[in-house]
Order: structure tokens, then sequence, then C-alpha cells
């Protein structure tokens, strides 16, 4: 258990860094601080980036998600769905 749960630990880390480095970096059109190609704003053309990777995140996501919070299911099958303090 604690190898996958490492493993699962250490991927949701990494998701969160490359979210904080896409958030800075963040670039809605193309053109954006690209200097003398600037003139590309105008159009609004989306950022390809954003483009494909909303489509990989529509797909991706509740994989993710389901990998992540479903983490140890098999080993907790005929335990209560709830904890409380007496169950020490």
């Amino acid at each position: 258990y604690e190898k996958e749960r490492r493993l699962r630990v250490a991927l949701i880390y990494g998701m969160a860094r490359m979210a904080a480095i896409m958030a800075s970096t963040y670039r809605p059109y193309l053109g954006v601080g690209l200097g003398p190609l600037s003139f590309l704003t105008k159009f609004q053309i989306p950022h390809p980036g954003r483009v494909g990777g909303r489509f990989i995140i529509q797909f991706a996501m509740p994989l993710m998600l389901n990998w992540v919070l479903g983490g140890n299911s098999s080993n907790l099958s005929g335990r209560p769905l709830s904890c409380r303090l007496t169950d020490k």
C-alpha cells in the first residue's frame, strides 16, 4: 500500500507544480510576448497549447480523479464508509 500511495502522492505533487508553472506562463492568445509577432494578438487566435490541453483534460481528468480519489479502494472493501473516533 505504501508504494502505491507514494506514487499517487508524487503524481499529485507533480501535477500541482505543473499547474503552477502553467498559470505563471499563461498566454491566452497566440502572439502575446512574442515581440515582432505581437501583431497576432489583434486576431485573438487561441494559443495551440490551450486548445490541445483543453481537449486532453476533457478525457484524462475524469480518469485521473477516479484513480486519485479511489486510490486504495480494493484494500478497503468490507469496511464502513465513515470513520468514527471510537474506531481506533
